[in-house]
């Protein structure tokens, strides 16, 4: 029951949605959509400010979905093992500097894997431009690094200041992620590229 509880909160939901009214189900899922809903609008106007980085490289727009996405999905994944550790208890909360430590260490350990592989790959669809190879699989590295410290120090936080880990952490988190995931991207392609 209280893993059902935990799931459902993850989802932004304090009851059973599937048994729940329509307008009873869109109104519990409402605030956390729009905490989505302004890290996009938000995430659009940073795209914007480096629309002129994007204008010189175009084939940059073709991997800010994966960039962003590997990034959102472990940081996602972070927050379901620590929500899950601390509400079955499996968590020791005396100890979560080191369970931070070692989600990073394993977001660093996966974006090494998959920023390389990604990396590898764009020199096979962009042969002319070899350095946004670098960019692509320095930026995947970066966006799960950073992912795996916000889907972990993010239910941490809420544990400690007294508030439900589940409620806030992944809308928080993927928010986070994009905007995070947007800026250190076109950092890394000003740096390498210009």
């Amino acid at each position: 029951e209280e893993a059902t509880e935990d799931l459902f909160m993850l989802a932004g939901a304090e009851e059973d949605l599937l048994s729940s009214s329509m307008l009873k189900n869109a109104s519990t899922r409402i605030p956390w959509l729009f905490v989505c809903w302004i890290g996009g609008v938000l995430s659009a106007l940073l795209i914007r400010m480096f629309e002129p980085t994007l204008s010189q490289i175009v084939g940059l727009a073709a991997f800010m979905p994966i960039v962003l996405g590997m990034g959102g999905n472990v940081g996602s994944q972070s927050v379901a093992l620590v929500v899950r550790g601390i509400a079955t208890g499996l968590t020791d909360t005396g100890r979560f500097n080191g369970i931070i430590m070692k989600q990073v260490g394993v977001g660093m350990l996966l974006g090494l894997l998959y920023g390389g592989m990604l990396g590898a790959l764009t020199v096979f669809i962009y042969p002319e431009t070899i350095r946004m190879s670098f960019v692509v699989g320095i930026s995947v590295f970066i966006s799960m690094a950073l992912a795996s410290f916000l889907g972990t120090a993010l239910p941490v936080f809420f544990y400690k200041i007294g508030k439900d880990p589940a409620v806030a952490s992944a809308p928080l988190m993927t928010t986070g992620m994009d905007l995070l995931g947007v800026v250190s991207y076109f950092a890394v392609a000003i740096l390498i590229m210009f």
